[in-house]
């Protein structure tokens, strides 16, 4: 059995914009949560789709209080709209597999 997650909650990324990038997705929006320091693996959640994403890696951390924030969704389809859309942890979708 793995290790206790009691009192941590899950970081959340909710996407405002982002633009295609040769090195993946630049998404702005608000990070609820604190990401690993090691990039984790995430899943984007657009409309109802979930798209696995390689790595999610801070850009610029958030601004105190308000929780903007921009970050790399590495291995995001480039062309996908994200916009509006919700990045979570990938073992949040593997649990219910």
């Amino acid at each position: 059995m793995g290790p206790a997650r009691f009192g941590r909650r899950p970081w959340r990324f909710d996407v405002r914009e982002a633009v295609a990038t040769e090195g993946g997705t630049i998404a702005f929006g608000i990070l609820d949560g604190a990401l690993p320091a090691e990039p984790p693996r995430g899943e984007l959640h657009p409309a109802g789709a979930r798209v696995s994403i390689a790595s999610v890696v801070v850009e610029n951390p958030p601004v105190e209080e308000c929780g903007d924030a921009c970050v790399r969704l590495v291995g995001a389809p480039i062309g996908e709209s994200v916009d509006g859309g919700v990045v979570r942890p990938a073992e949040c979708g593997e649990r219910g597999r």
